[in-house]
């Protein structure tokens, strides 16, 4: 019987694959994996997705409760440092929903306890990115040190070859991540329908995965194609957004550079000047030192010429003194009248 897709149908293949109750299985081995646990009991998972928003705006992907942890898993295909704002309106909604799922009453004296909320984002873009990253949402503020909240989010690249470790605990994740890489493999020479057929196709037999995609094969595809169509919208956002941030930047850059270059010239003329000026200056010292040496000079040499006439005088003053001294004595031997 041919299976019939719902045209409404706008969820992700991640989502599908771990938030559902179907596959709660897997949903509780990635947990195991990611936390290094070994619960085996699907049913002591609690599934609370939130649903029922369109593809090109904010979306989770799964998220779910166990062991008093509220556990969000998001997928992304592109690099985004937006992550924990994300996260923070995912919260808002999850957290919302249990307290009225569990008749919290919020106004009552006594405290509440409400799950501990984790935020791992699995990421498997196209873009080069590390094995782990960790986003805060206090770095987003224009003021982080006076920040009152703060939220994490874990980015985890499940592309191939990476996060080995953890594809390892997890066979679900690691065929859906070696699923993807395949169909990105086989586009490059063929139509993108074609190449999730032929991914399907090509996932091993024993594997996990490969029935369910042929099983649901078409709302698969449906859901890939729904997914590039996304990633292909935001990408020309981006890509607009980049344009109309080149502009605004250049523009500013275009100020910056014009001050500095002014302060630049200023500096250089400042420089010149400064050197024109201290020559200036020079020249004027030198001629000020010239004049009072010469004022010195002249200084010394009329204060010898008094000391020479001081010394004449002197020696004119002793010559009539002996001269005088001469007549006394003579006047002394005249015998009186």
């Amino acid at each position: 019987m041919t299976e019939q897709v719902n045209i409404k149908y706008k969820d992700r293949l991640f989502c599908a694959l771990f938030g559902s109750e179907e596959h709660k299985a897997w949903a509780l081995d990635l947990y195991n994996a990611i936390n290094d646990t070994e619960y085996s009991d699907p049913d002591e998972l609690e599934i609370t997705t939130i649903e029922g928003i369109l593809y090109i705006n904010m979306k989770n992907d799964a998220s779910f409760i166990i062991d008093d942890a509220m556990n969000l898993y998001e997928h992304q295909s592109t690099v985004n440092q937006n992550m924990p704002i994300r996260g923070l309106f995912y919260f808002s909604g999850l957290y919302q929903a249990y307290i009225e799922k569990h008749d919290i009453e919020l106004f009552s004296r006594k405290a509440i306890t409400l799950p501990t909320p984790k935020y791992i984002v699995f990421y498997n873009g196209v873009e080069s990115a590390p094995e782990r990253t960790e986003l805060f949402l206090s770095r987003l503020f224009q003021n982080p040190d006076e920040s009152c909240m703060e939220l994490k989010a874990a980015v985890l690249n499940i592309n191939i070859g990476h996060n080995k470790e953890l594809m390892n605990k997890c066979q679900i994740l690691r065929e859906y991540s070696e699923f993807v890489g395949m169909v990105r493999s086989f586009k490059k020479d063929s139509s993108l329908s074609d190449a999730i057929g032929k991914a399907i196709h090509a996932m091993p037999e024993s594997g996990l995965l490969r029935p369910y995609l042929i099983e649901k094969r078409m709302e698969v595809t449906q859901m890939i194609l729904m997914e590039h169509d996304e990633a292909e919208i935001l990408r020309r956002i981006a890509r607009d957004e980049r344009e109309l941030s080149r502009i605004e930047v250049r523009d500013e850059v275009k100020k910056e550079v014009r001050e500095e270059l002014r302060d630049e010239v200023r500096d250089e003329v400042r420089d010149e000047v400064r050197d024109e000026v201290r020559d200036e200056v020079r020249d004027e010292v030198r001629k000020e030192n010239e004049a009072i040496f010469e004022k010195q000079r002249e200084y010394a040499e009329r204060e010898k010429e008094r000391a020479d006439l001081a010394e004449l005088r002197q020696a004119e003053l002793a010559a009539e003194n002996e001269a005088l001294r001469k007549q006394l004595l003579e006047l002394q031997k005249m015998p009186a009248e």
